[in-house]
């Protein structure tokens, strides 16, 4: 294995100018268990013909020792979905909830900590995800998530949508009578 290979392992640099950036616009909510088996059954009666996708995804989030990511409204984290590793560096938005900068880049191997902006950001714990997707339109994906993570569970639905499709996104909020649930930021 080459130098340059090695210190992949031990290290990830993140490059804008080099990845892959997006936009992503979401509803979150957080629900009691019962509840998102409801809805999960609701998506299915609402859009019975609708393509289903079923994965299992580790989450691997970094951090500095201080945690300044976190208290700055930012994630960085790398998703592991089979074989395939991809690092993500988010920042959320201030003004909106519903809005985050995504910056995604490719990995080979899980870094033990990963630089940017001259920060040094290293491994603080994990997530798995039990994902079922619902892709509604091509502006609109709906994504039932359980999560589990140091000892814990939870559920989350997410839907997200293209710039266009907002008031298309509340509207399914609203027959799967999501509106009376608070929309959620991990980052509030």
């Amino acid at each position: 294995m080459g130098g340059k290979e090695k210190m992949g392992w031990e290290k990830s640099i993140i490059n804008s100018e080099e990845n892959y950036m997006e936009e992503e616009r979401e509803l979150k909510y957080l629900l009691p268990m019962d509840s998102f088996y409801n809805v999960v059954e609701l998506i299915k009666k609402t859009f019975p013909n609708i393509t289903t996708k079923e994965k299992l995804q580790i989450n691997y989030y970094y951090d500095t020792d201080q945690y300044d990511l976190l208290r700055a409204g930012i994630t960085c984290r790398v998703r592991q979905s089979g074989a395939e590793l991809l690092g993500q560096y988010k920042e959320h938005s201030v003004e909106d909830i519903h809005r985050s900068q995504e910056n995604e880049f490719q990995l080979c191997q899980l870094p033990s900590k990963i630089e940017k902006n001259g920060q040094t950001m290293f491994f603080q714990g994990q997530l798995a995800t039990h994902r079922k997707s619902y892709k509604i339109s091509n502006a609109i994906k709906i994504e039932c998530d359980v999560n589990m993570y140091l000892g814990n569970c939870d559920y989350e639905i997410e839907i997200e949508y293209s710039e266009e499709a907002y008031d298309q996104a509340k509207q399914i909020a609203e027959k799967l009578l999501l509106t009376n649930i608070n929309l959620v930021s991990k980052y509030e």
